[in-house]
C-alpha cells in the first residue's frame, strides 16, 4: 500500500486476514497475503491500526527507523514513514507490544487502568490498547522517560537500576521498561499500591518524603521516583556504601532504626515506609508534630549518643550508623553486647533523672532517653545550670561536667 499527499488510514487485520487503506479518495482492499506493507512517503498525516488475532500477537513500533511492524500467525504486517501507529488486542491470545525509542528525548506512559501505553518519539505517536505484555525499550540515546499509572486496584512497582529496569503489574498488564533514564511512578486512582527501590553494586541513595507523599532514588545513572504509593520500600543487598533518608511530615511521626534486623521504618501521613539493608540510615524532623525517633540496637557491641545541644543522636556499631536530628523525643534500647549511651546536654538548664534501667535527659522541650545499655555516662559541657537526680541504677553510671 503506497499513501497520497494527504491523509491516509491503513487498517492491518490479520484475524480476518485482508487489510485496507482508505485515501485521496480510493479504498484499497487486499486478502490473503502472507505478507503486507504500507508505506508513507507522499505527505499528509497518515495512519496505521494493527488488529490481533485469536492467538499471541506481538507489535514493535520503531520510531528511530520510522516504522512498525506486527508478527501474527500466518501473516506479518508492516508500516512505514506514519505519523500516528495504533495498535489493538481484543481478539484473545497472549499479546505483546514493544516501544522501542529514538536518538532524541523520548516520553513513554503506561496506563494499565485504560488498557494502553503510548509514546511521543520523533513526530511519530504510537499507541497500543488492549495488550497483555507492555514493552520500552530505551538503547538509542537522549534523554528518556518512562511514567508508571496506578489502576484503582492494588498496584505493585518495582525499579531496579542495577538491571537498567523497572516493571508494574497492575489489572492483568505487565508493564515492562528497561534503559530509561527517568523513571516514574504515580499512584492515584485507589488502592493500596506499593512500590520497591532496589540499589545497585555503587553507592546509592534513597529519600523518602511522606510529607510530599513521595520517595526517590540516585542510583547508576538512573532517577526513580514514585508519588502518591501507600507503602514504599527500599532495598540495599548490592554493595557499595548506601544511604537512606527519612523525611517528616507536618503530623505526629515515628520513625525506628533496628540495625539488629538491618532495617528501619517509618509511619507517616497514612504512608509506611521502609528501608533494608542500608549502611547509614537518616532521619530528619524539620515540619513540626510531635515526632519520636527509636534506636535499636544488634546484638554485637553498639554506641548511642544523644546531643541535646544538637538536637540530634545516633547509634553506630559493626556495619552501620543510623542518625537523627529534629525529634521531640530521643530513644535508645540495648538488649545485648556491651552497649554504652552517652548523653550531652545542650546550651539551656537540663534536667537528667537516672533511677533503675534508664537514663532521661530533658533539655529545651526535648528528651533523650538511654534504657537497658550497660553504661551510661552525662556530660554538662555546653552549659546552663544543669541539675542531676540519680536513684540506683542497674548500670555502670558517670556524671561528667557541671552536674548539680
Amino acid at each position: 500500500f503506497q499513501d497520497t499527499a494527504g491523509d491516509d488510514s491503513v487498517t492491518f487485520r490479520p484475524q480476518a486476514n485482508d487489510a485496507f487503506m482508505a485515501g485521496g479518495g480510493v479504498f484499497s482492499y487486499a486478502s490473503g497475503f502472507a505478507r503486507l506493507n504500507a508505506f508513507a512517503t507522499a505527505g499528509g498525516y497518515d495512519s496505521v491500526e494493527f488488529l490481533d488475532t485469536a492467538g499471541n500477537d506481538t507489535v514493535n513500533f520503531r520510531p528511530q527507523s520510522n516504522d512498525a511492524f506486527m508478527a501474527a500467525p500466518e501473516v506479518f504486517s508492516y508500516a512505514w514513514g506514519f505519523e500516528r501507529v495504533n495498535a489493538t488486542s481484543s481478539a484473545g491470545g497472549y499479546d505483546k507490544v514493544e516501544f522501542y525509542d529514538t536518538a532524541g528525548n523520548d516520553l513513554v506512559t503506561f496506563r494499565p487502568q485504560d488498557d494502553d501505553a503510548f509514546m511521543n518519539a520523533a513526530g511519530v505517536f504510537s499507541y497500543a490498547t488492549g495488550f497483555d505484555r507492555v514493552h520500552a525499550l530505551s538503547a538509542n540515546g537522549g534523554y528518556d522517560r518512562v511514567e508508571f499509572l496506578d489502576t484503582t486496584g492494588d498496584d505493585h512497582l518495582i525499579f531496579r537500576p542495577s538491571q537498567n529496569d523497572a516493571y508494574m503489574t497492575a489489572a492483568g498488564v505487565f508493564s515492562y521498561a528497561w534503559g530509561f533514564d527517568r523513571v516514574h511512578g504515580t499512584a492515584s486512582l485507589g488502592g493500596y499500591d506499593r512500590v520497591d527501590f532496589y540499589d545497585t553494586a555503587g553507592d546509592d541513595h534513597l529519600t523518602f518524603r511522606p510529607s510530599e507523599t513521595d520517595a526517590y532514588m540516585s542510583a547508576a545513572g538512573v532517577f526513580s521516583y514514585a508519588h502518591g504509593f501507600e507503602r514504599v520500600n527500599g532495598y540495599a543487598t548490592l554493595g557499595g556504601y548506601d544511604r537512606v533518608d527519612f523525611l517528616d511530615t507536618a503530623g505526629d511521626d515515628h520513625l525506628t532504626f533496628r540495625p539488629g534486623e538491618k532495617d528501619a521504618f517509618m509511619t507517616a501521613a497514612g504512608v509506611f515506609s521502609y528501608a533494608w539493608g542500608f549502611e547509614r540510615a537518616n532521619g530528619f524532623s524539620t515540619l513540626g508534630g510531635d515526632d519520636r525517633v527509636d534506636f535499636y540496637d544488634t546484638s554485637g557491641n553498639d554506641r548511642y549518643t544523644a546531643r541535646a545541644a544538637e538536637r540530634d543522636a545516633f547509634m553506630s556499631g559493626a556495619g552501620y550508623f543510623n542518625y537523627a536530628h529534629g525529634f521531640n523525643r530521643f530513644e535508645g534500647y540495648s538488649s545485648s553486647g556491651a552497649d554504652t549511651a552517652e548523653l550531652y546536654d545542650s546550651l539551656a538548664d537540663d534536667v537528667l533523672q537516672a533511677s533503675g534501667s534508664t537514663a532521661e535527659l530533658s533539655a529545651e522541650g526535648r528528651q533523650y532517653k538511654a534504657t537497658d545499655f550497660g553504661a551510661v555516662r552525662a556530660h554538662s559541657v555546653s552549659g546552663g545550670s544543669d541539675t542531676a537526680t540519680v536513684g540506683a541504677v542497674d548500670y555502670a553510671f558517670d556524671e561528667i561536667g557541671g552536674w548539680s
